[in-house]
């Protein structure tokens, strides 16, 4: 029988090799006392932690999975075992591990933590808000708390909670470059644009080698002023930066074509723009084929005689406005005008989305899953479902008169929306279709998203399917809709802005014409023209380069322009 007194002091021989960064040593220390003593909850604690340690995460998970077994109160293998699992990505197994932990001491601020990001993960950000709380009440003084709770907070648009750690983080210490760059993402957002660049500059300070605080200090420039040596920045770190990544160099081309641009140097800034382009589409694909599908079965199912048959489905609630439309095409605008109103509320952007996920158990919102839901759902759970994804809408919107919801590529998804929501205001925004395009393909979309616009073909092919999902919702769909037109916004944009306040069955108020003044955040693309008045620059932009847009006019077809020069 192993001697009590001897294993324990193996045992602490052991920790003090993990304290002293000898995981290896305090290994062969635990395998030694297991082969005498496997029962010993603690020693496979131990072991697990110098396994850890070690980058043998698997075998720790082991080895802490057993020291729970064998010991339901041990704390500390709880906590390990929940931080291991998500990092060996099983979230939710991590969630289960930490909760565990906060049962046995709720007091322990890292069990709280543990599963705060362990919610965050698995996207229940409503219990990860909860958990962060309760940890950085029980720690405040935790800087990569701190930071990983404005993370959190940035990820679910309280952007102004999330400024709040974020600054928090950067006092105790958390001097990264992702909390400066981050920080510096909320402050745009929130339209504190000086701020962000005086933040990026004390990033570059830290970090001169940080493409992302050179990109961000360029795309945070107000109108058409750059500083001055933005573009030498940009061009020595594409010569110099051989350790790169393909997507850290797209994010530069990007960057020295939205300066050369302002600069009116076009030719250069369409090369740099196109190089851009070229690195993103090595790394993220873009499926045409399943959208041509998708629009058949759209076709298919959603008919004029659908919508008669289903004519009680929904929810009668007049609440809701879709904005929808391409990308680039003006959503930002009309979403920002409305949400002036003092009786409208903007969820923003790929919300309604998000949250119809939900509703539908995750299933990937398209419409061969609309057709398989269309067989089980009765009209009491059309309705249920309706008001559930407006519950999940964050609560502060819930007692406005109407909520805007904006996501460009919602036009493929009306069918769903026009039978959820029978009643509710839907705008369509439309723009010059050269314009349109070429916004997209300048624009340096985040991770995932508009992937057609890479390459000029497919930006013309989808802007046809998207021309014909839009012929087709005209012909079936019972429900009200504007169609407004970029131009004609910018050319009278109080005749417009009224006719869309009056479409959305609101009384006018001026506040609507100071649109640019309006406190809320914007997640979008568009962040510096949204905070505006009206501009008149990006109205006929694709003329300036019109010498490098032949693939463009040529895929858009019908949709060019017809005349010559025009």
């Amino acid at each position: 029988m192993a001697d009590p007194a001897r294993l324990q002091a193996q045992l602490r021989e052991a920790l003090g090799h993990i304290d002293r960064q000898d995981p290896e040593q305090a290994a062969a220390i635990c395998k030694r006392m297991l082969a005498v003593a496997p029962q010993i909850a603690e020693i496979h604690f131990v072991y697990g932690s110098a396994l850890d340690e070690m980058g043998q995460r698997e075998q720790a998970i082991e080895h802490y999975r057993k020291a729970t077994h064998l010991n339901r109160k041990l704390f500390p293998a709880w906590l390990n075992l929940s931080i291991a699992l998500r990092e060996d990505g099983k979230p939710q197994d991590a969630a289960e591990a930490a909760r565990e932990a906060t049962r046995l001491n709720d007091g322990a601020w890292q069990a709280h933590y543990a599963l705060a990001r362990a919610y965050f993960d698995t996207k229940h950000y409503n219990k990860a808000r909860r958990a962060f709380d309760k940890a950085v009440a029980l720690n405040p003084q935790a800087p990569e708390l701190q930071f990983s709770y404005a993370l959190c907070l940035q990820e679910t648009s309280r952007f102004e909670e999330a400024l709040t750690h974020y600054e928090a983080a950067l006092k105790l210490g958390h001097r990264t470059e992702a909390t400066y760059t981050r920080m510096a993402n909320v402050l745009q957002v929130l339209g504190d644009f000086e701020r962000c660049e005086a933040v990026l500059q004390e990033a570059l300070e830290h970090f001169p080698d940080s493409s992302s605080a050179q990109v961000m200090l360029v795309t945070s420039s107000k109108g058409e002023a750059v500083p001055e040596d933005a573009l030498d920045r940009v061009e020595t770190l594409l010569e110099s930066g051989e350790d790169l990544g393909d997507l850290q160099r797209a994010h530069l081309h990007f960057a020295a074509g939205d300066i050369l641009g302002k600069q009116k140097k076009f030719d250069e800034a369409f090369g740099h723009y196109r190089q851009g382009n070229l690195l993103r589409s090595e790394h993220e694909a873009y499926d045409l084929e399943a959208h041509r599908k998708n629009l058949e079965l759209t076709r298919e199912l959603f008919t004029r005689e659908f919508y008669e048959a289903h004519a009680d489905y929904g929810t009668d609630s007049e609440q809701m406005i879709f904005i929808f439309g391409m990308p680039r095409s003006g959503t930002t605008l009309t979403e920002q005008i409305l949400a002036s109103h003092p009786r409208v509320g903007a969820a923003g952007e790929a919300a309604m989305m998000r949250h119809i996920r939900v509703g539908l158990d995750r299933l990937p919102v398209n419409a061969q899953t609309m057709s398989r839901v269309m067989e089980m759902m009765g009209p009491a759970e059309s309705r249920q479902l309706a008001e559930t994804i407006v519950k999940t809408l964050p609560t502060e919107l819930h007692d406005k008169d109407r909520i805007t919801e904006k996501t460009p590529a919602h036009h493929r998804m009306l069918g769903l929306f026009a039978l959820l929501f029978p009643k509710a205001t839907f705008v369509h925004c439309r723009r010059d279709p050269v314009d349109t395009c070429l916004s997209c393909y300048f624009q340096n979309f985040s991770h995932g998203n508009v992937t057609f616009s890479f390459d000029m073909e497919t930006l013309a092919t989808e802007y046809r399917l998207y021309r014909a999902y839009m012929d087709h919702w005209r012909e079936v769909l019972p429900v009200k809709m504007l169609e407004l037109d970029y131009e004609n916004m910018i050319a009278d944009p109080e005749y417009w802005s009224r006719a869309l306040v009056d479409h959305a069955g609101l009384e006018w108020d001026d506040a609507c014409l100071s649109f640019y003044e309006t406190k809320r955040s914007v997640k979008t693309a568009s962040l510096w023209q949204v905070r505006q008045p009206i501009y008149k620059t990006s109205v006929a932009k694709w003329k300036r380069y019109e010498a490098h847009l032949g693939p463009l006019l040529e895929g858009l077809g019908e949709y060019a322009p017809r005349d010559e020069g025009a």
